[in-house]
């Protein structure tokens, strides 16, 4: 019984963390230069219908190069934040937020975070797959028990 426990315990855990193949999606709010009032913290856009497929062809710009991460940009320019999130593409997740420093001096990074989960850039990182583990780790003496 206990074999069959830890059987499913690792099935789980490869399912919570394999990621599918299907193209990442992430919460978008920067249109044209534009930045929605509702896309700043705490985030009101959430939803299926405001989330990107990064990989399209209407969001991936021609000659985009690297993969695909969701990315979270707050910024101060003359005094007022802006938070961004968009699609973004380079080499890992550190790259994303590595660009070069802004030629503006009114604007200024106050935070930059890349990840590759759908729908990941929405707010504060939480990690998911790794709260529904230790509900595995809790669940699995009462599956041996049983």
């Amino acid at each position: 019984m206990a074999a069959s426990a830890s059987l499913l315990a690792g099935a789980v855990a490869v399912l919570l963390v394999a990621r599918s193949g299907s193209a990442l999606k992430c919460y978008s709010c920067y249109k044209a230069g534009s930045v929605s009032p509702r896309c700043g913290d705490p985030f009101s856009l959430r939803g299926p219908e405001h989330l990107d497929d990064c990989d399209s062809a209407k969001v991936r710009p021609p000659g985009a190069t690297g993969r695909s991460f969701c990315k979270k940009v707050k910024q101060i320019k003359d005094g007022v934040v802006r938070v961004t999130r968009l699609c973004d593409w380079a080499a890992n997740e550190t790259a994303a937020c590595d660009g070069p420093p802004s030629d503006h001096e009114d604007l200024r990074l106050v935070h930059c975070s890349a990840c590759d989960t759908d729908g990941c850039n929405c707010c504060a990182a939480v990690l998911p797959t790794l709260f529904l583990l230790l509900q595995l780790q809790l669940l699995l003496p009462l599956l041996a028990a049983a």
